[in-house]
């Protein structure tokens, strides 16, 4: 619904006669984009069920359409007050998130995961990625003056995402607001405390978080279960370790061009033989995003992969060089925490992760390129 009503908002100013910035989707990501689609087109025709792989080449496309249009509708009118209204949208999450885990606990002495609308890994890092904002935003006080009411706000953004985050048990997320900290100190020296703090805050939570939820300490478990033999049955995040095993071997017998766009699902029984915890016998994720899409896309699509990721990072990173100001820091925090995301998960392909990514890279880079007309 956003960008189909962003899409009608811009053919309308169009039409009244506006301005419209259609060259401003040329940027550093832009090729590696095409390059990334290119390669799921040749790897979907060359894989091991082209008709399946077809149907869901729109996904990759989509990624190309979605980067165009924020870059063309970003540089022709900035967002009013785009930080505030982005920051009472994470507030609005984090609180029905925070307040969903409160209420089943005190119902049914359990604890649920947070999630607020989403699948609650794909609440975790939109937590992780809001934190990092309002971290960004409390660090660079000196930009201009903030009110105490904003610096207020901003602190409470900040401690509501990150016990969102905490609540909806996604440990790679918390990782990856660690991960992007640690970019942020990079700049911003003042930091390094809280870093160090929030690394130990991280390093307690995670086991913490696995002993409420499942009674015991997995991942020396994960480790173990690495060179261990496949049970008939497989469940929880151990089944990650046959699924990262499994995405290997994949791409490793399909190396240049893997097994297809979107055939993992059809090719795992035949390098896994289990039963999954919901009876099934195969599973769509490896959850990782660098195997599958080596184990999909071989070389060729892993190059593409990582073509496309360090665009993103580098040209983040040159930005926040240049002048290292809210939207830049949070750009640059978001992109290293995202490479760090998708080692357990594939947030590269879920929409309401890469969108919301995407959405802040191409604000940063056109208020840093000056195309807009009106800083936000």
């Amino acid at each position: 619904m956003a960008w189909g009503l962003l899409l009608a908002s811009l053919l309308a100013f169009a039409a009244a006669g506006g301005r419209v910035a259609l060259g401003a989707h040329r940027s550093a990501l832009e090729i590696p984009l095409w390059v990334y689609f290119g390669a799921a087109v040749l790897t979907a025709a060359l894989g091991v069920d082209p008709g399946r792989s077809f149907r869901f080449l729109h996904q990759d496309l989509h990624k190309v359409w979605i980067y165009t249009l924020l870059s063309v509708a970003l540089a022709t009118e900035a967002p009013a007050q785009a930080l505030v209204w982005i920051g009472a949208g994470f507030a609005a999450a984090s609180l029905i998130g925070i307040g969903q885990s409160a209420v089943y606990l005190s119902r049914h002495q359990f604890w649920f995961r947070a999630h607020a609308f989403v699948h609650p890994v794909t609440f975790g890092e939109q937590m992780a990625v809001a934190a990092l904002g309002a971290a960004c935003f409390l660090a660079r006080r000196e930009e201009d003056s903030r009110t105490p009411l904003e610096r207020r706000a901003a602190w409470a953004l900040l401690v509501a995402t990150i016990a969102a985050l905490l609540l909806s048990e996604t440990r790679a997320a918390v990782l990856a607001f660690v991960a992007g900290l640690a970019a942020l100190c990079w700049f911003l020296r003042g930091l390094r405390l809280p870093l160090a703090l929030a690394a130990a805050a991280a390093g307690a939570a995670l086991p913490l978080i696995e002993r409420l939820r499942y009674g015991r300490f997995l991942r020396p478990e994960m480790l173990s279960a690495w060179g261990a033999a496949t049970g008939p049955t497989i469940s929880g995040p151990l089944q990650r370790v046959p699924l990262w095993r499994a995405a290997w071997a994949m791409g490793k017998d399909h190396l240049w061009t893997g097994v297809g766009l979107n055939n993992y699902r059809t090719a795992l029984p035949s390098y896994l033989t289990a039963t999954f915890e919901d009876g099934s016998k195969t599973w769509g994720s490896a959850h990782n995003l660098y195997l599958q899409q080596f184990a999909e896309r071989g070389l060729i699509g892993a190059c593409a992969l990582l073509l496309l990721l360090g665009a993103f990072w580098l040209r983040a990173l040159r930005r926040a060089r240049e002048k290292a100001n809210v939207w830049n820091l949070w750009a640059f925090a978001a992109a290293t925490a995202f490479l760090v995301m998708n080692v357990t998960e594939d947030a590269l392909q879920t929409e309401m992760v890469w969108m919301l990514l995407f959405f802040v890279w191409v604000c940063a880079e056109s208020l840093h390129r000056g195309d807009s007309p009106r800083r936000a």
